[in-house]
């Protein structure tokens, strides 16, 4: 039985519910993807990545912002009686800001100042309040036009956002597979050996009875050393499968990171039914593309974006601007407050701007390295998906072949069992000769073990295509 150690309860639940039958594969996945430190980082990375798909449109959603300054500015003045000897200013501002796919830029702001100029004899009011809200306007006219830089960083950014869950995706779908191969490779070990075993059993009793026959002096020696030698040569044959499995074991164990396990969690028959039940038609029904070549598209996207990107970097910076705000000024703050809202002091102000490189080559070089990233990029995806479709044909190639083998494999089995049983009638009534047994009984344990091998080969195709977008780990 499987300790329970550190395991979660539902773990504990379900090998609690196991201990009386086998442990078909989807269970042991359970099992893996609760306890295998791997699985679980690779399953919450995947899901982590997931969540942060939608992460690139954080850039257009509007922005609260809130400022503050205090200056005390008691630098020397021409003229004291007006400036005074010292002025100090506390600002407030708050508002909204946010950039649209356009190009534009907007921000919302209202605005407090309070002004208090100490010693300022010649004026008024040397302590007063201004307040305004205020409209600020940018739209690019040339670099980033209508947008286009904004949008192939959103791109970028999202293909990237993109990669990376498909990067974590794949990792998690190829561990759920060595996983499974590893409840595989159990399983055939064990059937390897079982039959090792009936191997060696029958080259005992082979062998024993024909040391009887030999004291008898009904047998040539030759012939008790022939039954003799095939004994030690099954021998080591169980020898080997009891080794194979007991690598196969650990390798099963280290997929649920445990010491040990309930032998009886896995048996024959559950094998035997799950191996008959398995849909091995799915093959010819799912898409054909794995992570990796979406992850190659969307390499091929950020390439894109970031050959638009380089291009519109490049471009001069031509952008029109304006402000637009409504004044209120007043030694009480309310009185400012009140007048700012009356536009009787409105505050406008349009503007332009150009920043042009003089690096002409520079700016052309570059422009010519960005479309050759974006071509390269182009071919390795073409190649990838070239390589994805092949290896998907070849696949679906060797599974058509495997179950024509297997089908006749088994037919051979039969045959096999059925000529053995035979031939040890006729050898037990004197009409053969326990070479003849040997031979038949090699022979029938051959057709068992291409059997097992076959089956097994099967299994590992399947599972490979599990990492075929269609076919999923559920």
């Amino acid at each position: 039985m499987l300790k329970i150690t550190n395991l979660s309860l539902f773990t504990v639940l379900l090998i609690l519910t196991l201990e009386a039958r086998a442990m078909n594969l989807q269970e042991y996945l359970n099992i893996v993807e609760e306890n295998n430190g791997a699985v679980i980082a690779a399953k919450k990375n995947t899901e982590a990545k997931l969540q942060r798909q939608d992460e690139h449109t954080s850039s257009f959603v509007p922005n609260v912002f809130l400022n503050g300054i205090y200056s005390n500015d008691q630098r020397p003045n021409t003229s004291p009686a007006v400036l005074g000897t010292k002025t100090d200013r506390t600002y407030y501002q708050g508002g909204v800001t946010q950039a649209f796919r356009t190009g534009t830029n907007a921000t919302l702001s209202y605005n407090i100042l309070k002004t208090d100029m100490t010693g300022a004899t010649a004026v008024s009011e040397p302590l007063f309040y201004d307040v305004y809200p205020q409209l600020e306007l940018s739209q690019s006219l040339w670099r980033n036009f209508n947008g286009n830089e904004i949008r192939a960083q959103e791109t970028q950014q999202k293909s990237q956002a993109r990669i990376e869950y498909l990067s974590e995706s794949l990792k998690y779908k190829q561990l759920l597979m060595k996983a499974e191969l590893a409840y595989w490779k159990y399983y055939f070990s064990q059937k390897n050996l079982a039959v090792q075993t009936e191997n060696l059993e029958r080259a005992k009793k082979l062998r024993d009875w024909n040391q009887r026959r030999f004291t008898e002096h009904l047998v040539d020696e030759a012939d008790a050393l022939q039954t003799d030698a095939n004994y030690l040569a099954r021998e080591l044959e169980f020898q080997a499968a009891t080794e194979d499995l007991a690598q196969a074991e650990r390798d099963f164990l280290s997929t649920i990171e445990k010491e040990s396990a309930d032998k009886s969690l896995l048996n024959f028959s559950e094998g035997e039914k799950e191996i008959k039940n398995l849909n091995l038609l799915k093959l010819s029904v799912i898409t054909g593309e794995r992570e990796d070549v979406e992850i190659s598209h969307s390499l091929l996207k950020a390439a894109e974006a970031s050959a638009s990107l380089g291009l519109e970097r490049n471009k001069p910076i031509w952008e029109v601007y304006g402000t637009y705000a409504r004044t209120g000024r007043d030694a009480k703050e309310s009185k400012a407050t009140a007048d700012a809202w009356k536009n009787e002091g409105p505050y406008t102000t349009v503007g332009t701007r150009l920043i042009w490189s003089l690096d002409f080559a520079a700016v052309s070089r570059y422009k010519s390295a960005y479309s050759l990233e974006k071509i390269n990029t182009d071919i390795n995806h073409r190649r990838k998906v070239y390589e994805a479709e092949k290896e998907w044909k070849d696949l679906n190639l060797k599974y058509q072949e495997l179950q024509k083998r297997l089908t006749l494999v088994l037919k051979i089995a039969d045959t096999q069992s059925k000529k053995l049983g035979s031939e040890k009638k006729r050898f037990s009534s004197g009409r053969s000769t326990t070479f003849q047994v040997l031979q038949f009984e090699q022979d029938y344990a051959n057709a068992q073990l291409s059997k097992l091998k076959i089956e097994e080969a099967i299994l590992a195709l399947y599972a490979q295509s599990k990492l075929f977008v269609g076919t999923k780990y559920e």
